[in-house]
């Protein structure tokens, strides 16, 4: 099994330095983000109302949300999506792999380089598979 992944990694320093920022302030968000880039895949619809299934990679995860990458879909704020999460890195061999599919609403999107879009996601419903 292969996953093709739609986003393109930038590393910080092919960045130009003004598009970097880092929050030095005190943590504003209720629970701590976990910030590992598991496969998965997004079903939704686009701001066009086109039906779409992408795989891609988590930017982070939390209790209350996820944020992660859309190269070719443009998504409203309040949109509907699904997600299915699958909790291990690298390739699955035939071993079972923990999943959670998760149901949220698109809280925020944003232009990043490269021509893609970051996509927060606030949970509404999950279920461990």
């Amino acid at each position: 099994m292969s996953i093709i992944l739609e986003t393109e990694f930038v590393s910080p320093e092919t960045l130009h330095s003004d598009l970097l920022t880092t929050y030095r302030g005190e943590e504003r968000r209720e629970k701590p983000r976990i910030r590992i880039p598991f496969p998965v895949t997004v079903k939704g619809t686009d701001s066009d109302g086109r039906s779409f299934e992408v795989d891609t990679v988590l930017d982070d995860l939390s209790a209350n949300g996820l944020h992660l990458s859309l190269a070719k879909h443009e998504v409203k704020r309040d949109t509907k999506v699904w997600a299915t999460i699958q909790m291990a890195l690298g390739l699955v061999t035939g071993t079972p792999v923990p999943r959670v599919v998760i149901r949220g609403l698109v809280e925020r999107v944003e232009q990043t380089v490269g021509g893609s879009r970051g996509v927060a996601v606030r949970i509404t419903h999950h279920k461990l598979l």
